[in-house]
């Protein structure tokens, strides 16, 4: 992005909580949500994009470390202050969670999976239109499966990801 104008470069949206295993990127990524890891996720974006604020900075998935969401959302909440990030926002995160962070600061922004048949987070969905939260939903076409152009012999990872017990072999028969 460096030397591209302000007004003339595309926003940039990322993610932070997922830290991966230098040694071995085979390895699944853990789920973080220490205020450090949070601030050295973001800081790292800053330089490989090199850009001195993010338009949007998102927790990936509620963290497995034990970090609960008033520290998390707090980092994201100072960066945004310090104005290295213009929003922040959750993604996959429940209202629970959601009413927590608000409690915090507000919630510009949730990503929650939503489709024509995954319809799970309806319910997320209401609050932020209760708590003038943006929505940016991913998987809307259900990983491909609402295409039609989905292969049939997907790996197992992929049909995780279409969800809802659907698989391109049940897609087939109907």
């Amino acid at each position: 992005m460096e030397g591209i104008p302000l007004a003339d470069r595309p926003y940039i949206f990322t993610k932070c909580g997922l830290v991966w295993d230098d040694s071995d990127r085979y390895k699944p990524a853990l789920r973080m949500g220490a205020p450090d890891s949070i601030r050295a996720g973001a800081e790292a974006s800053l330089r490989r994009l090199k850009v001195d604020v993010l338009d949007l900075l998102q927790m990936h998935w509620p963290p497995d470390d034990g970090a609960g969401i008033e520290d998390y959302w707090g980092a994201m909440l100072e960066l945004k202050e310090q104005g290295k990030v213009r929003a922040v926002g959750l993604s996959n995160h429940y209202v629970d969670r959601l009413e927590k962070a608000e409690a915090v600061g507000h919630v510009d922004t949730l990503q929650p999976p939503f489709s024509a048949i995954k319809r799970t987070t309806a319910t997320e969905i209401d609050w932020c239109a209760d708590h003038s939260t943006g929505v940016i939903v991913y998987s809307p076409m259900q990983a491909g499966l609402l295409t039609g152009r989905s292969p049939r012999n997907a790996s197992p990872a992929c049909t995780r990801r279409i969800g809802g017990g659907a698989t391109p072999s049940s897609r087939a028969s109907g």
